[in-house]
């Protein structure tokens, strides 16, 4: 056999020819996504350095640095970088915004510990507002930099720049469904299937292009990136063979799993015997265990009770507001369900005519159906009314439930007490947990989404919780609110 030729398994006398063995160059996108994400990794080091310094001149004025201070200074571009590395920051486009939040915040944390480490080993007194501003800004920089990148890299693909070139590998159904996903990604742009032996053949959606034979062949042709495999098409020895070839090719390589949104922090891939012939996916179940119900409701108490207290001339301007702009109380109450199903009596800034609920059912509507809204043109919105729904400020009331322990600022929203009667098996799996101020599918779409899609994202959160997680959905509540997405 030729030097650098593999034979693929399946596929009776193919071979692929590599010449002399050498690895070959990883394709143009590829090199374009991780040269974007060492630029980023080296901002942030910038911007660590530039927190530092900005938290100084915030806690002692424009007092200069002692040579120890600019020794931490200049300790935090190559920590950032051993950091990030150990985190893989580098190679973010590879996570979901949750898991990059989370290792962004870990590695900050730990870069910044480590810095001031230096400090404390040189005898020096180091002033804990100077290390709780760097923390707080540096934090704040470098989540900053990084939506600003996704942001952009958000247009870059929409105008059909730096997708992944996919080839999906199987034709099962598993791989049809694995293509349909792609096609709605912006991040992909699949390409067609790959053959194994196993499956239709003539699968519909994207066009056949071969088997496994010709598979550095539809690489070169195609301008592949990527290979996208469905599991249930190849067989162990295909399987290891296409992770050899994906890395002798330079491509990126995805393997579907036939899983519910688990997030990577939960799962974790262990081999059953020790030759590791059959490896298993191990997910731990969430479950908040007691330290964790009690982080969660310190963190509840403190933000609620602080923001009750700075947003205390807002709630007497819009109770001013709602009483002048039209008769009737300025709070609207409303029985909801909380955790077990409990209900409680839920304030809001009254945004309709006092006579609303009355008049709904007088036009037949069935306010019992589940994530029953009503529409932005509902004559029975006051000027205020339409305001406060916009900017969602008439949800603010509900602080005052978070600090009584009836909600919680991240959970699945409250729904009126009437359509969890009326759809007790549909909403049950809700009630598990508090309910919230904001919620998962509050950031993803709010009143935008359709019945399902809100119900599956209400399972996502509860069964991926995390402190990490309820933190990432209060920073995008802050920016889907500024924006309006999907408010009604």
């Amino acid at each position: 056999m030729a030097r650098g030729t593999v034979v693929v398994p399946g596929s009776p006398g193919a071979t692929i020819d590599l010449p002399g063995g050498a690895w070959l160059d990883r394709p143009p996108v590829v090199r374009s996504l991780d040269r974007i994400g060492f630029a980023v990794a080296a901002t942030d080091a910038a911007l660590l350095v530039g927190a530092v310094l900005l938290a100084h001149v915030l806690r002692f004025g424009l007092m200069p640095l002692q040579a120890v201070e600019w020794v931490v200074v200049g300790l935090c571009v190559p920590t950032w970088i051993v950091t990030a590395a150990a985190w893989q920051l580098h190679r973010s486009f590879r996570f979901d915004p949750v898991e990059e939040f989370r290792r962004v915040v870990g590695a900050v944390s730990l870069c910044l510990v480590l810095v001031w480490s230096v400090s404390f080993w040189s005898h020096t007194s180091v002033s804990r507002g100077w290390i709780g501003l760097s923390w707080m800004l540096g934090l704040g920089f470098v989540l900053a930099d990084r939506a600003l990148c996704h942001a952009w890299l958000r247009r870059r693909w929409r105008r059909g720049d730096l997708r992944l070139r996919t080839v999906v590998v199987g034709t099962t159904e598993e791989g049809g469904r694995i293509a349909e996903a792609l096609s709605r990604s912006l991040a992909y742009e699949p390409v067609g299937f790959l053959w194994t032996g196993l499956g239709d053949p003539t699968l519909d959606g994207l066009p056949r292009l071969g088997d496994l034979s010709r598979l550095e062949a539809v690489v070169r042709g195609h301008a592949a990136d990527c290979l996208f495999v469905a599991p249930s098409s190849v067989s162990e020895e295909q399987m290891f063979h296409l992770i050899r070839l994906s890395r002798r090719l330079g491509i990126e390589l995805r393997v579907g799993a036939n899983l519910p949104s688990v997030y990577a922090t939960r799962v974790a891939l262990q081999p059953v015997d020790r030759t590791g012939g059959v490896m298993s996916l191990a997910i731990q179940p969430v479950r908040l265990t007691g330290p964790q119900a009690a982080l969660k409701r310190a963190f509840d108490v403190g933000a609620s009770l602080l923001l009750l207290v700075l947003l205390s001339p807002v709630f007497a301007a819009i109770a001013l507001a709602v009483k002048l702009d039209s008769p009737g109380p300025v709070l609207y109450r409303q029985t909801r369900a909380t955790r077990h199903g409990r209900p409680f009596t839920m304030l809001k800034f009254r945004t309709m005519r006092e006579d609303a609920e009355e008049d709904l059912r007088r036009h037949g509507l069935d306010p019992s159906r589940p994530f029953f809204k009503t529409e932005d043109d509902d004559p029975r919105i006051t000027r205020v009314g339409r305001l406060l729904r916009r900017t969602s400020l008439d949800e603010l009331p509900q602080l005052w439930h978070v600090l009584r322990g009836e909600m919680s600022l991240v959970g699945p929203r409250p729904l009126p007490i009437e359509q969890v009667h009326a759809n007790p098996d549909l909403l049950a799996a809700r009630h598990e947990v508090r309910a919230g101020l904001t919620g998962w599918w509050q950031v993803q779409g709010r009143s935008d989404l359709p019945l399902e899609e809100a119900l599956r994202m209400d399972a996502f959160y509860i069964e991926n919780w995390s402190f990490a997680l309820d933190l990432w959905i209060l920073l995008r509540t802050v920016g889907v609110v500024l924006r309006g997405e999907g408010a009604r």
